[in-house]
């Protein structure tokens, strides 16, 4: 290891507050965030992850991350990557694939599955891009978690302990029987000259359909920051989560499919897990995708706040939003309260499925702004499906109505088709009309006083796009490092036929009967494709 990389890994480390350093365990695993240590260190699933391993007394996990230096090697011992027993990936989003095959080669560990061999690690991958379409890195991971790791991970770590000496092949014959893990060398796909998916092949007894592993309990894990660093986008602040999915059905998003059912922990779950914290960290943040949804959400704020917590919280939907709890949030010192109303009219809000009204959104500025929170911070989508010049529009006349009341944080995203929602065949709007419509908007509303303006990148999101819905044709452009300006408008923006195989209709749907790829009935469902 280079003086350099040394010098920076004690840096990170030194500013650490409950740095795990395990000495046993017959399982060591590399946990990797494919992108930078900032990043990582406010995932807070990749900091579950490395808790959970580590209590099972089978696991020794150490984190890695993208770091500057350009050497593969983890934090705690800088140890090599290629001398674990297994390289697990923590990917939340897909413009990180890439950084998957750069992690490999900095490691010396052959980027493909099929060029390693008994003496390389094992590859992991789970995190939320995982669960909605692993196809696009398919080629290159040995095994993936396609469903929660709550409930998978300790069968992972005992079938990897018990197998590991046994060669891959046996290794990933058993890991493919548990409920949740998808081992893609077991599952060849046949796509044709356009790159179009035609069938998929399952070899041996490989189970099919894959099927998650069952939804855990959440209020039995603890999920909260184990590592404190300021280095993170929040901060040096508690991170706790206060529910998992989502009860709402939002047409663009996949929360709901990946982690369905909706679940809040109870508030003496919550506080459960901050009271041993709080004596050393009084910065707290509440996180989940439903946060406002949560029953007893008031009762947890307030009793944070009676003890002296400095509070953040996830975005809240208007509606949820009374005087009492923004009067709570006030007091915990929260200056930016997030709403998501997406689109500009109620007609576009009614068609992707988040029915807000107009005045739902200035009742809760008005809440938000007498409580004593100095500002909103609001998310809308461009391009979305039905989008019309007035809804564009329409979203400036929403902003100079909030920003007449309160101080306003515009956020502008272009709509992107993900995976396993009811936008997953929708193409997107080409580059030149989101390009045009975010200049627009830019323009107009930063004229207004009291507005700043933030927006995404069209065409990252069209490379986002493109990952979203690929199959494993997309190796190339993951090998790549990115899907080139000649191929990125047409995959991103190609609506996919009703008829056409989608990548991840391997993976059982509770919502259908059959598979759409090999037409035959999942276990449990009759001939006729009706559920017994």
């Amino acid at each position: 290891m280079r003086a350099s990389t040394r010098k920076e890994i004690g840096r990170l480390i030194g500013s650490e507050k409950g740095t795990i350093a395990k000495m046993y365990g017959d399982v060591r695993v590399a946990l990797v965030y494919p992108n930078s240590y900032r990043l990582g260190m406010s995932n807070l699933g990749f900091q579950t992850v490395y808790g959970l391993i580590n209590r099972n007394p089978l696991g020794r996990c150490e984190r890695s991350f993208l770091l500057e230096e350009k050497e593969a090697v983890t934090l705690e011992s800088g140890g090599t990557l290629s001398s674990s027993d297994v390289v697990a990936f923590s990917v939340s989003f897909e413009l990180d694939y890439p950084n998957i095959l750069e992690v490999l080669r900095r490691a010396k560990i052959p980027p493909r599955s099929e060029e390693r061999d008994d003496g390389h690690p094992l590859i992991l991958a789970g995190g939320a891009a995982v669960m909605l379409n692993p196809e696009p890195i398919a080629d290159f991971v040995d095994a993936m978690v396609i469903g929660e790791g709550e409930t998978a991970l300790d069968a992972i770590l005992s079938t990897v302990a018990a197998r590991k000496a046994k060669g891959k092949v046996s290794l990933k014959e058993n890991l493919a029987r548990i409920d949740g893990v998808y081992v893609p060398c077991f599952y060849q796909t046949d796509i044709d000259e356009r790159g179009r998916l035609r069938g998929v092949e399952v070899i041996g007894d490989a189970p099919y359909p894959v099927r998650r592993n069952p939804p855990p309990d959440i209020e039995q894990f603890d999920t909260t920051t184990e590592v404190l660093t300021p280095n993170t986008v929040f901060g040096q602040r508690l991170l706790v989560e206060v529910s998992r999915g989502c009860p709402r059905a939002c047409k663009f998003c996949g929360v709901k499919s990946i982690y369905g059912p909706a679940r809040y922990r109870s508030a003496e779950c919550v506080i459960a897990a901050v009271e041993g914290k709080l004596r050393g960290e009084k910065r707290v943040g509440l996180l989940g995708a439903a946060v406002g949804e949560h029953p007893h959400i008031q009762e947890i704020c307030g009793w944070l706040v009676e003890r002296g917590a400095n509070i953040s919280i996830s975005s809240v939907r208007p509606g949820k939003v009374s005087a009492e709890l923004a009067q709570a949030l006030s007091r915990g010192g929260v200056k930016t309260l997030t709403i998501a109303p997406e689109g500009g009219s109620e007609k576009m809000r009614r068609n992707v499925g988040k029915a807000l009204s107009n005045v739902e959104l200035t009742e809760c500025a008005r809440i938000v702004k007498e409580s004593g929170i100095p500002s909103l911070k609001v998310y809308f989508i461009v391009g979305l499906p039905g989008e019309e010049q007035d809804d564009v529009g329409q979203i400036i006349s929403r902003v100079a109505e909030l920003s007449s009341i309160i101080r306003v944080k515009v956020s502008l995203s272009p709509f992107v088709p993900k995976a396993r929602t009811p936008y997953q065949r929708i193409g997107m709007r080409p580059s030149d009309y989101l390009r045009r419509t975010i200049s627009y908007l830019q323009k107009e509303l930063r004229r207004m006083p009291g507005v700043t303006f933030s927006a995404g990148s069209a065409r990252h999101s069209q490379m986002e796009a493109a990952f979203s819905r690929g199959n494993r044709s997309m190796s190339r452009w993951v090998e790549r490092g990115a899907v080139p300006p000649s191929a990125i408008e047409e995959l991103a923006c190609r609506r996919i036929p009703e008829e056409e195989i989608l990548p991840w209709d391997l993976f059982a749907d509770a919502r259908k009967d059959h598979c759409p790829i090999t037409g035959a009935n999942y276990p449990g469902s009759s001939p006729s494709g009706s559920r017994v």
